[in-house]
């Protein structure tokens, strides 16, 4: 049997600044994008660490990358992220000028260009930790359990991106007229030059889901705390 799991930063309540700064971003996006822009509601809004889901005691994320067998303990990765968080908490950046560094790429972009997109149908904000490589070491750590990290599919990939959803595209509420996703990019830029908070990460805002649904829906998600936090 499958189990859909993830371990996510951020899904339920956030502080208050925190929350503010992600409201005022939707609050962008939905004057860019009217109707067409489904936020999420405060709770829902998430980011990725890595993905848990099994298949009768594998990880599925090994078989369908590498194409190889590996048992994922689980308990043992959470105990492990428990520990390591609560040592040394991720302090994570999220807009500002602060990314406009050429040193620091994000799948070979400059992390300014990356801090918004439009991915399919959904709408992303990426943030990094203060430590450069931090978040990527973590997922890296996670190997040492028998489970990987989906955006290092092979051995040399780097991965330090927080990736968090804060909506969805929804086409089908047409305003009439066509998106134009440049346009879009330059307005929620601007405003991010201008908007940017600093969060820590901490062992409370870390919590394992288990969804039918990637997008997480409040009513058919479950979430726990870490086992061991």
């Amino acid at each position: 049997m499958r189990t859909r799991e993830s371990i996510v930063a951020w899904y339920g309540q956030k502080a208050p600044d925190f929350g503010k700064w992600i409201a005022g971003v939707q609050a962008q996006c939905a004057r860019c994008l009217g109707d067409l822009f489904v936020p999420y509601e405060p709770e829902r809004v998430h980011a990725t660490l890595f993905d848990v889901s099994t298949k009768d005691g594998l990880c599925v994320a090994y078989r369908e990358l590498r194409g190889t067998s590996v048992v994922a303990d689980v308990p043992a990765v959470e105990a492990w992220l428990a520990r390591e968080i609560a040592r040394n908490p991720l302090r994570i950046h999220f807009g500002g000028d602060r990314t406009d560094d050429r040193r620091l790429t994000s799948r070979g972009v400059i992390r300014r260009d990356r801090r918004f997109s439009i991915q399919g149908d959904k709408v992303v904000v990426l943030g990094w930790s203060e430590k450069h490589g931090a978040l990527s070491d973590l997922r890296k750590g996670a190997e040492a359990f028998g489970l990987l990290h989906r955006y290092h599919a092979i051995p040399s990939d780097v991965d330090d991106d927080c990736y968090m959803r804060i909506g969805l595209l929804e086409p089908t509420r047409s305003r009439g007229s066509a998106i134009d996703v440049h346009d879009v990019d330059r307005l929620v830029h601007t405003h991010l030059d201008h908007h940017d908070v600093t969060v820590d990460l901490q062992q409370d805002d870390v919590r394992v889901v288990t969804y039918m649904e990637e997008s997480l829906p409040l009513a058919t998600t479950s979430s726990r705390q870490l086992d061991g936090a």
